[in-house]
């Protein structure tokens, strides 16, 4: 394969696989799954899939995509997070916050996916006894580590418009 990166290798093998993903007869065609395994889809549709921890959308020629958690969808509360009003190192529990910014600076093409599961993630994390101005000096900590990952999203003012100003 020359003059092909590992990078679109990569990609090309992720939208193969969406592809399949997406196309209700692509298991019988290609014939990749045994015969035991049930496949089932939760999809509306045959333009969105949830693919992993993801939301893919075909738009136009491309994809669109952004964070799925089906745990959203769930009428009860969840924790997934730890609360500080235990015995729990906070150091460590403000790495957690900055591991999520990271995964959803990754996993959200727009700013108003990121700046939705930033808002919704602050306060999750404010109703378990995190303090606010750690909140945002662990946030301006990501910024600063992870600037090729906000980038992306242009020049807005980030702080206010994620729940931490």
């Amino acid at each position: 394969m020359s003059g092909v990166t590992p990078s679109e290798m990569i990609k090309s093998h992720w939208a193969s696989s969406v592809f399949i993903r997406m196309t209700p007869t692509a298991s019988a065609e290609h014939d990749i799954y045994p015969k035991e395994l049930d496949l089932t889809s939760d999809d509306k549709d045959d333009q969105q899939v949830h693919f992993l921890d993801l939301d893919i959308l075909i738009v136009g020629k491309g994809f669109s995509y952004k964070i799925y958690d089906k745990r959203d969808n769930f009428d009860f509360p969840i924790v997934n997070y730890p609360d500080l009003s235990g015995n729990i190192p906070s150091r460590q529990s403000y790495s957690v916050f900055i591991s999520q910014l990271v995964r959803y600076a990754r996993g959200c093409l727009h700013f108003k996916d990121f700046q939705l599961r930033c808002i919704s993630l602050t306060s999750k994390l404010l109703a378990q006894n995190f303090k606010l101005d750690r909140l945002r000096f662990a946030f301006f900590k990501f910024c600063l580590r992870h600037k090729n990952l906000i980038l992306k999203y242009g020049n807005k003012p980030f702080v206010l418009d994620t729940g931490l100003g």
